[in-house]
């Protein structure tokens, strides 16, 4: 079992059984951030309690951070279950945040997140990502790429656009990436819960929301849409230059027709909220407008959403 551990919080069922699985002799490696803010007492006393049970512990790398969710339990025949998520493996915020996360069985995503853990314990210096996105190495311009081909798509008159759900947009290096795909006709739609330094008058094509609600929206999708072609990608960074540049990130692709369908659904919703959206307007914001005879609140509709979805799976 390997597990990157970014923020544990003070009672952690996960590094119980962490811990119960040491003791039964299964390899356990952990890394552990110990520059999460905040969280550095409570992160070092779980790893020092780890590894006192006989886990690998590996702590933080000078001048960056990791800050990628990942889970991989490998078998003595070498398969894989590899875990990718947009949230902290910390009990507390998962009563109060919203994440996305992919349970998976697919050998080349597995095999990226492999190479990630062999970055952590320094078996590899760069990883050569089969599907997955890695920052700081690819993801940068990987998403640049992305932006630019749906740019080219749009300027030859091609269906293009980009959604993007994310915590902070701040990098201006994709700032101007997204400005310049506006002005060669790609619509671009932007749910940014916090830090948002894309002004909303940089053009008519680019709209920005922010959804405040009972839960901290905390989930990171990106869409890039290519003609009949759709990118998605769930991802533990946001695109700030610390993200891209100074921690370890993994957005990982999500291929399935099913599972794009249910990212798309989740956007389409939460863009739709006339209760808790705002729009962005400089440095103030206006409540979302009311385009909707009833009222539309996401966190709500999704809870009922999801609830269904336990009872008749997907």
């Amino acid at each position: 079992i390997k597990i990157t551990l970014y923020r544990i919080g003070k009672h952690s069922a996960l590094i119980d059984a962490l811990e119960t699985a040491v003791r039964k002799g299964i390899r356990v490696c952990i890394f552990i951030e110990a520059k999460a803010r905040f969280d550095e007492a409570s992160n070092i006393y779980w790893g020092q309690k780890l590894k006192e049970a006989g886990a690998k512990v590996i702590y933080s790398f000078p001048s960056i951070k990791v800050h990628a969710k990942l889970l991989q339990i490998t078998f003595k025949d070498q398969k894989r279950i590899t875990y990718v998520g947009t949230g902290n493996f910390n009990a507390k915020n998962a009563t109060i945040y919203t994440d996305l996360s992919l349970f998976t069985a697919d050998a080349f995503l597995g095999e990226d997140v492999c190479q990630v853990f062999d970055i952590l314990e320094e078996k590899r210096v760069y990883p050569s990502p089969i599907k997955g996105l890695i920052a700081p190495f690819q993801l940068r311009q990987s998403l640049v790429k992305k932006i630019d081909a749906c740019a080219q798509l749009a300027e030859k008159g091609q269906s293009a656009k980009i959604r993007l759900k994310l915590n902070n947009l701040e990098d201006r290096g994709l700032i101007d990436a997204l400005i310049a795909a506006a002005n060669k006709g790609v619509r671009i739609q932007l749910l940014i819960r916090g830090i948002c330094c894309l002004s909303p008058q940089a053009h008519p094509l680019i709209e920005t929301k922010r959804l405040v609600d009972r839960f901290l929206e905390h989930a990171r999708i990106y869409h890039f849409q290519m003609e009949e072609e759709d990118h998605y990608y769930i991802a533990s960074a946001d695109w700030m230059t610390r993200n891209l540049d100074r921690r370890i990130e993994f957005a990982c692709p999500i291929k399935d027709t099913k599972w794009q369908n249910f990212l798309s659904h989740i956007f389409e919703i939460q863009w739709s909220d006339n209760q808790k959206a705002f729009n962005h307007f400089g440095h103030r914001n206006t409540l979302a407008e009311k385009k909707h005879a009833l009222p539309m609140r996401a966190q709500t509709k999704l809870y009922e959403y999801l609830k269904k979805k336990v009872k008749s799976p997907l």
